[in-house]
Formats: C-alpha cells, structure tokens, sequence
C-alpha cells in the first residue's frame, strides 16, 4: 500500500504524515500565510483536525481503486467551528466525510479521472454497464504508485466556512475564487485538465472522436474553467468534465451511425461490450472518417458574457438551445444544429482491407472498395511463386529418369529375342508351306479323275436320251 501525504494548501508544503501536518498547522509560518490570504476574516486558534478515513488504519479497502485521484481532492475544513467537507474537482462535485470512500471507489469518478488526465486510457463506446476499472486496473495501479497519491487540504476561517458550508460545489468555487490570491493556489497545485480541443489535436491520440459538429462548447467570458457544452445530435447537456467521456460513449456513437449510416448498427439493446465489440465499432469510425473528413471535427463554440451565461438553463437540453440560438442570432456561423447528410450502410471491413484500400470522400463504401484490393493480391502471389516452383522441378527430373532407362533395355532385348524364335519360326512355315502343297495336288489329281468320270456319265446320259 502506498503512503498518503497531505499537502497544505495555503503553504504548498507537503506532508508524509498526519502528525506532521498538524505540527505544521501550529507554526508561525502558516500562520503568517493565512494572515495574508485572508486578511479581512478574522483567524481563531488551532487544534481541531477531521478525521481522514482513508488514512485511518481501523478501515478496510482497496487502497489501489479508492485513492485514485487525491490530488483532485481537496479536504476543506475549519478548526474554529469543526466542520469539513471533501471537493472533488475531477467531478466537479462537493462530498461529505461519510460517503467520500464510496465516491472514491465509483465508476463514475474513476472514469472521470482517467478522463481528466489520460482520455486515452478510456475504452472507445464504453457502455454505463462495464465497469472501467476492470479494464483500466494495470493503469491505476501504476498511477497511485508513481505520483498521484496527496490529499489536498485547505485551512479556512470560520467566517468563510460559515459561507460555503451549504452551499453545491460550484458556489463553494465561485466564492474561493474571488480571491485571487487563493485562486493562484489552487491552480499552482491541481493538475491541468485535459480539454477535448486538446484531445482532438493531440497527435497520439488513439480513439476517433465522432459527431464533433454537433458539439456546442458555451464559455463563460473570465470564468474559471466554467464552461457547459450541448450534443445537438443526443439532445443532452453536460459539464466540462463529461464532454470527452460521452464523445467517446457507445450512446453518442450509435446516435451518430444511426443518423448518418442508417442501418449499420443493429438495436441497441443488442450489444454486449466486449473487445470484439469495441473493434468493431472502431472499424467503423475508421470508415466513416475516412469517408466525411474534416468535415466531423468543426465543434461550434458560442462565447457568453457572465450575465448571459447565467441566464442559460443548462439543466434542460431544449430550453438551453433556445436560449443560445436567440442570444446567437445573426451572429457568424449560423444555426447551432448541425445537418445531416445520411450515407450508405456500412459494413464491416476486414484487417487486410483496412490497412491497404483507400476510400475516396465521395465513393461509397460497397463495391469499389474490394476491387483494389483483390488485384494487387493476386498478382504478386501467384507469379513469384509458380516460376521458380516448376523450373527447377523440371530439369532435374527428365535426364536422369529417360538415359538409364532407354540404352541399356533396348540392346539386350532385341538380340537374344529376335534369333531364337525367327528360325524355328521360318521351319514351321515351311513345313506348313509343304504340306498344303502336296495336299493342293493329290486334290487336284482326285478332281480330275471325279471331272473325268462325270463327264463320261454325262456323256451316257445325253446318247440314252436321243434315242428315247
């Protein structure tokens, strides 16, 4: 378990231990640093310090998910009047003593954090459902260890605390950073937020941000990062802290596939998150950002006076366009409600098409695609390959198999064969020959004999006729 230190804010000197800050509280050095911060309140005497229940050893928890973020945390308390509250800036939300572990350990602020300091860290088209801190632990493990593990604390008057102990922590903000004094001090120690115009121009960034034309960013002239943002597309307002998180939400993203590629997307209800499904969704952002451009990165931004600010209904989606679009009216720019232009039905990409196609902005999806690819496939596969297969088959196979073969079966077949079966052969002939010989001459004598007596019966019967 790492140690937890305490830092002071209005000193910036950090502590190790609890003893140890409480030490520093009584010393006449911050003493002397309240008094010029607060010079108008009236200070009283020290000796009151809460309770930190994340420090105290009687409580049991996972220390690796449920410290994550303390430098965004500041514990605001006073000793005159033994009051305290919690402030977490990561999402902008004023927490009190006995529910700040559950806060500490819940997805939301989690997410929120990571969000804050390393968007990359998120999971593209994450669902309320999954839980970031499965797939985020190796991450928060590594950054409780490296840096991030001290708690801010902050010593007010009891006037002051008197102030802002009711009230929501943007009130509680607002009246701090009146002081400018104070203010300065608390920028000096809270790391810097990662803004979505940042994020969208980071050059590693590594999640497509989608629909980014139907962003409106409204800024508060002056205001201490007080910004709210509209997604004209989801028909939702959000704070600054949420902005990049429901970009990258599966809520934001199948809104946009369902206005600008109808029917690529099945119902929502179909999808289970999973890192099959994450691929798949990101497949399709790589397509559709190759096919509309530049065109998805142009976020309207409406710059507001405070009083106009103030006069914005963030809380409801219609009343807060409304407000704007009367405010904006005939300024340059025109409507804040993007157009939507729907395209073709997606469909899913293989790895091999996706690294070598390239889409044209104006091609669609179907048919041209595959085309590209198929050729440049088969050409240098099929050449190289059967040349140097066959030739050297080849030749090393005929001349040795036809010479052994040929030479020495011929001539020793052919002589001994040919003279012992041609001479008894030629007898045979002969002997036959003769035979059908002396046989044709016997036949002939033994015609001639048979002609002869029949001619002489003729002869008989020819005379006994006549002379009848």
């Amino acid at each position: 378990m790492e140690p937890i230190g305490l830092s002071c804010q209005v000193c910036l000197r950090k502590h190790p231990k609890v003893s140890a800050f409480k030490k520093h509280v009584q010393t006449i050095e911050h003493r002397k640093k309240m008094e010029e911060l607060f010079s108008n309140d009236q200070l009283s005497g020290h000796g009151f310090f809460p309770n930190i229940v994340f420090i105290n050893p009687n409580v049991k928890y996972d220390n690796k998910i449920q410290s994550i973020g303390l430098c965004l945390l500041t514990l605001v308390y006073s000793s005159a009047t033994r009051t305290y509250f919690y402030l977490c800036h990561v999402c902008e939300e004023k927490r009190p003593s006995e529910n700040i572990l559950h806060h500490l350990s819940s997805h939301d602020h989690c997410s929120n954090y990571i969000s804050y300091i390393v968007p990359n860290l998120l999971s593209f088209s994450w669902m309320p459902s999954s839980d970031v801190r499965v797939f985020l632990r190796p991450e928060i493990t590594k950054e409780v260890k490296e840096t991030r593990n001290t708690l801010q604390v902050l010593d007010l008057p009891a006037d002051l605390m008197k102030t802002i102990d009711k009230g929501t922590y943007s009130e509680v903000m607002h009246t701090l950073i009146e002081n400018d004094k104070l203010l300065k001090l608390l920028e000096v120690v809270k790391p810097k937020r990662t803004m979505i115009q940042e994020y969208q121009r980071d050059g590693n960034r590594k999640h497509p941000l989608l629909g980014m034309q139907h962003i409106v960013e409204c800024i508060c002239a002056g205001a201490y990062e007080k910004r709210y943002y509209l997604c004209t597309l989801c028909k939702l307002t959000m704070g600054i802290r949420a902005i990049i998180r429901h970009v990258l939400s599966f809520d934001h993203i199948f809104s946009y596939f369902k206005a600008w590629h109808p029917s690529t997307l099945m119902a929502k209800e179909g999808y289970r998150y999973c890192k099959a499904f994450t691929c798949t969704m990101l497949n399709f952002a790589k397509q559709t950002e190759e096919i509309h451009g530049a065109a998805n990165t142009d976020m309207k931004q409406v710059n507001l006076e405070p009083a106009e600010f103030t006069s914005v209904n963030f809380k409801s989606y219609s009343e807060a366009l409304k407000k704007l679009e009367s405010i904006t009216k005939g300024r340059e720019g025109g409507s804040l409600v993007a157009t939507i232009h729907p395209g073709k039905k997606l469909t899913f990409w293989t790895k091999h098409a996706s690294v070598t196609a390239s889409v044209p902005a104006s091609v669609p999806i179907k048919g041209p695609v595959r085309q590209p690819v198929v050729q440049p496939v088969m050409q240098p596969v099929m050449q190289p390959v059967m040349q140097p297969v066959m030739q050297p088959v080849k030749q090393p196979v005929k001349q040795p198999v036809k010479q052994p073969v040929k030479q020495p079966v011929k001539q020793p077949v052919k002589q001994p064969v040919m003279q012992p079966v041609m001479q008894p052969v030629m007898q045979t002939v002969k002997e036959t020959v003769k035979q059908p010989v002396m046989q044709r001459s016997r036949s002939q004598s033994s015609s001639q004999s048979s002609s002869q007596s029949c001619s002489q019966s003729c002869s008989q019967s020819s005379s006994h006729s006549s002379s009848q």
